[in-house]
């Protein structure tokens, strides 16, 4: 895509792509909550979704209009993944269920996806995803049920709940370091020492088997301890594995892998399950929405701070690790307050 845009046009056009997102997804689920019809919307904005990746593909040819439908897969992909968490609500067992989802989504994404890019290559990862679309988007909307809350509120009401700002804010800190860790491990792990690229996806590889045996892990011990109990053992974990990233050697690299997979595992399964167990289910939507809004602005903010980590430690980038540890803490005295409300 950057062959055809430049840097600043890309960042000013994704950035204004997903904030016009995340306005229509504001409106999509207040209407969905007060209608009761998210599942509904879910599976449009799936099928869009789906048919945006076919016709990008179908238009490669043509880069003007195939980038305008990768911008429109942004925003799209956006709508859907924050309807797909609203269905939470459905559930009984709230963490097992989120935790199953993370486990499938790891084991999609790590082991499917890489053995037909092996086969078919980037381009026709495009007509993967609209089958993996397709048919998971028809499979849920067919096999759960609409969540039978409904609530009538603004936007007003969502940002003023104090208890609910204070855990998007907590989940922020550690969001952003988990996103940093997907985006710059393959560099971290080249740069810091020097794996080759079969060593890298090796850890890889560990780190979504971590994701898959971690999503139902703390999903099974969900059912045993609230998702509020379980959320705080997450900011541990990222000391944790920010800790070994800094002592980061070739005999421990896997156990570092397993570790951040399993850390990634308990951010999405928890953090979802503890939203629909905490916050009035009526508006399930609305605040999902939210919740994508920090975890949009989490990904670009985590990599600004690692970008600025690295010049306070004259580009070591095991000291900028360290030096993430902050947001942790940070995070974890916000959750401190989020429980005494």
């Amino acid at each position: 895509m950057r062959e055809f845009i430049p840097p600043q046009v890309y960042s000013f056009i994704y950035g204004s792509v997903l904030l016009f997102s995340f306005l229509v997804l504001i409106f999509l689920s207040r209407f969905a909550d007060r209608k009761r019809i998210r599942k509904k919307i879910f599976l449009l904005t799936s099928i869009a979704l789906a048919f945006s990746c076919l016709l990008a593909l179908a238009l490669l040819d043509f880069p003007a209009l195939a980038i305008a439908l990768l911008f429109s897969v942004v925003a799209l992909h956006q709508q859907s993944v924050a309807f797909y968490n609203s269905m939470i609500a459905s559930f009984e067992d709230k963490s097992f269920a989120s935790g199953l989802g993370v486990a499938v989504g790891y084991l999609t994404a790590g082991v499917v996806l890489g053995i037909f890019h092996n086969y078919l290559g980037g381009k026709e990862n495009l007509l993967i995803a609209f089958f993996l679309i397709l048919i998971t988007s028809l499979a849920l909307y067919l096999l759960v049920p609409e969540p039978n809350f409904s609530e009538s509120y603004s936007l007003k009401d969502l940002i003023s709940d104090k208890r609910f700002l204070l855990f998007i804010l907590s989940f922020f800190f550690i969001a952003e370091v988990g996103h940093s860790t997907v985006v710059l491990m393959g560099l971290f792990l080249k740069d810091v020492l020097n794996l080759s690229e079969a060593q890298i996806y090796k850890v890889m590889g560990i780190s979504a088997l971590g994701g898959v045996a971690g999503g139902l892990f703390w999903g099974f011990l969900g059912k045993r301890i609230s998702s509020r109990k379980l959320f705080i053992l997450g900011f541990f974990l990222w000391i944790g594995f920010l800790l070994s990233v800094y002592r980061i050697s070739e005999e421990i690299v896997l156990f570092v892998g397993l570790l951040g997979g399993l850390s990634l595992a308990h951010l999405w399964t928890i953090s979802r399950s503890l939203i629909a167990e905490e916050f009035s289910r009526g508006r399930i939507a609305g605040l999902f929405s939210l919740m994508s809004l920090s975890d949009r602005l989490s990904s670009t903010v985590g990599l600004w701070i690692w970008s600025f980590s690295l010049i306070l430690s004259g580009g070591d980038m095991r000291v900028s690790a360290l030096i993430m540890i902050a947001f942790p803490i940070i995070g974890f005295f916000l959750y401190l307050r989020f429980l005494r409300l």
